[in-house]
């Protein structure tokens, strides 16, 4: 006869039923609260990239409670983020509400390790079939590390753009200056109101200058963007979305 838990945790478990199931309940009970304790420690220790990856998508409307924001993170106005490591060298990628607003990146275009950027010339570009948005640096240095992951799959963008999308490594070179610049989560939230609104105001000119059709596939009822609405949209609205969004203000 197989054991059963009774069997093993008490030998005489006809004779004292009561108690082999309150140790059994007191076994339960420590061994929860202990994975309980190791997931909170685990979690508080984990960098901000790291505790990116405990999010979960809710769904395929895109507003403002569906971006994440991480904190921890420095972020730009360029819709990219940067995080300082342990080590002095600065992970960069881009923001969550870029990455809603184009859709699926089909192929990207990295710069090579070695090379030295500025902050503010571009320093990837992302791509859906043939359309193009070239992303600026938020940070001025020298490229350490290139994410092969986005090689193989560009698409990783999407799916984490603050854990295994990050784009470069980067040994910086103005830190201390450049950060000073740079928004924290809950500015980065009151920054994004504004860029929803610029962005709503952006989809309805759009949608006028193309077709009124569009209006099917890139809004909801009540006029709420969907999302990955930039999917819908051709190469001229792109370049538009490019100028107005991400090249650095003069």
């Amino acid at each position: 006869r197989a054991l059963n838990a009774a069997d093993v945790m008490v030998v005489d478990s006809k004779e004292q039923p009561v108690k082999t199931a309150t140790i059994f309940l007191i076994a339960a009970t420590v061994l929860f609260g202990g994975f309980l304790v190791f997931i909170i420690v685990k979690l508080a220790k984990a960098s901000p990239r790291e505790a990116a990856k405990t999010y979960t998508r809710q769904s395929a409307v895109f507003s403002e409670d569906s971006v994440m924001a991480p904190a921890g993170l420095f972020y730009d106005k360029t819709h990219t983020w940067v995080f300082m490591e342990k080590d002095g060298k600065v992970r960069v990628g881009i923001d969550d509400f870029l990455q809603h607003v184009t859709g699926k990146v089909t192929k990207i275009k990295m710069k090579e390790a070695g090379l030295r950027v500025k902050k503010g010339e571009s320093i990837i570009s992302l791509v859906q079939d043939g359309k193009q948005l070239d992303i600026a640096s938020p940070v001025s240095g020298r490229i350490i590390e290139t994410n092969p992951e986005l090689v193989k799959n560009a698409s990783t963008l999407n799916d984490a753009p603050y854990s295994e999308g990050w784009i470069y490594a980067v040994e910086p070179d103005n830190w201390a200056k450049e950060t000073r610049k740079y928004l924290m989560a809950d500015n980065y939230h009151q920054w994004l109101k504004t860029e929803f609104s610029r962005l709503k105001d952006f989809i309805a000119g759009a949608v006028r200058v193309n077709d009124l059709k569009y209006s099917q596939v890139v809004l909801q009822d009540g006029g709420e963007i969907k999302d990955r609405v930039m999917e819908n949209f051709g190469p001229a609205v792109w370049e538009e979305f490019q100028r107005g969004f991400i090249d650095p203000a003069v």
